[in-house]
């Protein structure tokens, strides 16, 4: 009896024991699968973030650039120009990390200087609006968003739209003429880098609905294309940057040879009415279709400033009153924009040893 009595207890402390290590091994295999969880929490987090900053990039890089063209240098026109400009600012006033959607605002301003006695600003373009982004992939090598705008265009004129004086059924009145609209973009962006021998091209392109639907001015109504398809298409090409210090007639030493900078870039808009509207020749397809193309090389010595070679043609002239013109055009000039040119270190070095340097 005494026997029983004494085994018992020491089955209760055995088991005891072993149910004490199950329990504690199974803490800490949650706590490690806790801590696991935690962390993998915090690297798709990290990730997020980085993808984030790519696509701002990427959407800044290829925002619209600003223009000017050189005295003379805007021609085939069926008008005389001195000069014509766009300044297109680009202020990214939703631009963080911690989101994947992103809004810019766009204070798009047009001016063609006319030539004559005091070589006037006939109706300048004022196109204020916002882009909204939205990163819609987790992918830093196929870049999809979906970008949505809201734009007011007009002229800033009060006049009327159709010029009463002449005999023409859609004389327009580019004097003073009022035109005014309000529409919206709804579409997707996509870019993608490849890399070729010494250059990386990115490309971006963008197919979008564009719809004016409310505040249109009435001497516009039915004479303006009110639905369109927009295509646009940028590819920008990025040379190696390299820092050269000359140490001998054919020698020099290479400090820093990873950073890419813009060479050049292109840049097209295709433009497309698909709804009817009245005016000289609406039912061709010629009247129907705007097209944009350029060129532009970065100067050397610039961050932000480039040569321009631009041409294209123009169904109905984007301008404003100036819409029933129709013509080829090419211009020479100047841009500038946020072009891939960040050279600044992270933090300020100078070589302290020779095995800092790279000789060749």
């Amino acid at each position: 009896m005494m026997q029983l009595i004494i085994f018992y207890p020491a089955c209760f402390r055995n088991l005891f024991l072993i149910l004490f290590l199950t329990c504690f091994s199974s803490l800490l295999s949650a706590q490690r699968s806790s801590s696991d969880t935690t962390f993998a929490r915090i690297q798709r987090i990290y990730a997020n973030r980085q993808l984030n900053l790519q696509y701002l990039d990427n959407y800044r890089s290829f925002s619209e650039v600003s223009w000017i063209t050189a005295p003379y240098c805007d021609a085939l026109g069926p008008r005389y120009y001195l000069s014509t400009l766009r300044l297109t600012p680009y202020f990214q006033v939703l631009a963080t990390k911690w989101s994947r959607v992103s809004v810019a605002f766009e204070p798009r301003v047009s001016a063609r200087i006319m030539l004559g006695t005091s070589h006037p600003v006939r109706t300048p373009s004022y196109n204020p609006g916002f882009t909204v982004y939205c990163r819609l992939l987790n992918d830093s090598t196929h870049l999809l968003s979906f970008v949505g705008s809201l734009f007011h265009h007009s002229n800033g004129q009060d006049g009327p739209t159709l010029d009463s004086s002449g005999t023409a059924p859609f004389l327009m009145n580019t004097k003073n003429g009022s035109f005014a609209t309000n529409y919206y973009t709804l579409g997707f962006a996509y870019g993608q880098s490849f890399q070729h021998q010494k250059l990386t091209f990115q490309t971006n392109s963008r197919i979008e609905i564009e719809h004016h639907i409310f505040g249109i001015d009435e001497g516009m109504k039915h004479r303006f294309g009110n639905v369109r398809l927009n295509m646009k298409f940028g590819t920008i090409v990025l040379g190696r940057y390299i820092e050269k210090i000359k140490v001998g007639r054919k020698k020099f030493a290479a400090l820093r040879e990873q950073q890419l900078v813009e060479l050049f870039r292109f840049t097209g808009t295709i433009n497309l009415i698909l709804d009817k509207f009245t005016g000289p020749q609406s039912g061709t397809f010629g009247r129907r279709i705007n097209l944009e193309l350029a060129i532009m090389y970065r100067f050397p010595g610039s961050p932000n400033m480039s040569v321009m070679l631009a041409g294209g043609y123009y169904g109905q002239d984007p301008y404003n009153i100036y819409m029933y013109d129709r013509y080829g055009f090419v211009r020479i000039g100047f841009a500038t924009g946020f072009f891939v040119y960040r050279l600044s270190p992270d933090k300020f070095k100078i070589p302290n040893a020779r095995n800092d340097l790279i000789l060749k």
